[in-house]
């Protein structure tokens, strides 16, 4: 009798122990599969995001107003309106705006960018080199793997320094292909939303990418975009020039992951970051170097900065996108539009053109007219 009990208690114990271990594998399975559906999920929306119809620049030139101002706030304007120390001391075309307009450059049509300069900044102040970077292009492209990365380079030759405006990415495949720079990252900020305490797990968070990264082949880090622009700095640097970086989206993130390796100022808009993913680019990025040589602009519920964590150094600026648009916060001219509003369109020989695209697309409200004309006849169609 005791052996058929201990027989039955048995075989009882075993067939809960499996339709537990069932549940629970079931679960945890089902649970982490969930888990790395989202993230693979999160992931390619903020990458396509970045690259493909979500502002990837205005492809034609801006419709600018010289007889038109914006006053800037008339309480408390970005402390970075004016940005001190991103270039040379003796430059006064280092206002953030001048930047962020830089920026958008880098995904005009060609032939159309030494014309937008000319209305920016007035003519011929700022020369863009273009056989310059093709030039560049054609004999690293000849020793190397060809990349899709596309930047331009502008002469501000009276104040003896040149900016790099990087765009990044030109399709859906070329992002695909960088996007291994930062899936690592976003896979560790991911686990440290879900564990307890999860900030807790902040020093160790970048050898953790680091060990992720191992695992990616060498092809991808041979394409990599970053490659070639640091590539292109170093060899302006070595012929002693003075170089910035500016860029929008992957742009931006690219010409920080330059900036910081090549020790040049480099300003990025709406860029993913690279504090976390630091050790896994090659050569892998100093901390110090990432505080004291990049800086970002942060709209508001843009989703790509929100890709690793922040620098020391940023800005976070309004978006005032519906708030059921945040897609629309990530638009490069957007946040054209908010600084040239916040911080003004400047005064005397500083002073900048006003844009059509503000009020029209953006909804901001209509500049001041400085002249004759109304606002309707200078920007009607």
């Amino acid at each position: 009798m005791n052996n058929k009990n201990e027989h039955t208690e048995w075989r009882e114990k075993h067939n809960l122990g499996r339709i537990v271990g069932e549940i629970s594998q079931g679960r945890g399975r089902n649970f982490w599969v969930g888990v790395f559906a989202i993230f693979l999920f999160i992931f390619c929306s903020l990458f396509l995001a970045a690259v493909l119809g979500i502002d990837a620049g205005n492809q034609d030139q801006l419709k600018v107003l010289h007889d038109f101002e914006y006053k800037g706030s008339a309480n408390f304007p970005y402390p970075t309106c004016s940005i001190g120390g991103i270039g040379p001391s003796n430059s006064s075309e280092t206002a953030l705006v001048d930047l962020a307009f830089l920026s958008t450059l880098a995904y005009l049509k060609p032939g159309v960018t030494q014309e937008s300069l000319n209305d920016w900044f007035g003519n011929n102040t700022v020369i863009d080199l273009v056989d310059t970077v093709d030039e560049f292009r054609n004999e690293y492209e000849a020793a190397n793997v060809k990349g899709a990365v596309s930047y331009k380079l502008f002469d501000f030759s009276s104040k003896d320094f040149q900016v790099v405006a990087i765009r990044g990415t030109s399709n859906a495949i070329d992002a695909f292909a960088d996007a291994q720079l930062w899936s690592s990252a976003i896979l560790a900020q991911f686990v440290r939303a879900i564990l307890p305490l999860g900030d807790l797990w902040n020093p160790i968070l970048r050898h953790l990418v680091k060990g992720v990264a191992i695992l990616q082949s060498s092809s991808l880090k041979e394409v990599a975009f970053y490659v070639q622009t640091t590539a292109f700095v170093n060899e302006l640097k070595k012929n002693g020039a003075n170089i910035m970086l500016t860029g929008h989206s992957l742009g931006g993130g690219l010409a920080t992951i330059t900036g910081a390796q090549t020790k040049s100022p480099a300003l990025a808009i709406s860029g993913p970051n690279s504090m976390i993913s630091r050790d896994t680019f090659k050569p892998k990025l100093e901390e110090k170097d990432i505080n004291q040589f990049t800086f970002n602009v942060i709209p508001d519920r843009d989703p790509v900065p929100m890709i690793d964590d922040r620098p020391q150094n940023f800005q976070r600026v309004s978006c005032r996108a519906r708030l059921n648009d945040p897609f629309s916060c990530h638009f490069a001219t957007r946040t054209l539009c908010e600084l040239l509003y916040t911080c003004g369109t400047g005064t005397g020989t500083q002073m900048r053109p006003a844009l059509c695209i503000c009020h029209d697309k953006y909804g901001y409200p209509k500049p001041t007219t400085t002249g004759n004309r109304t606002y309707e006849d200078a920007c009607k169609t």
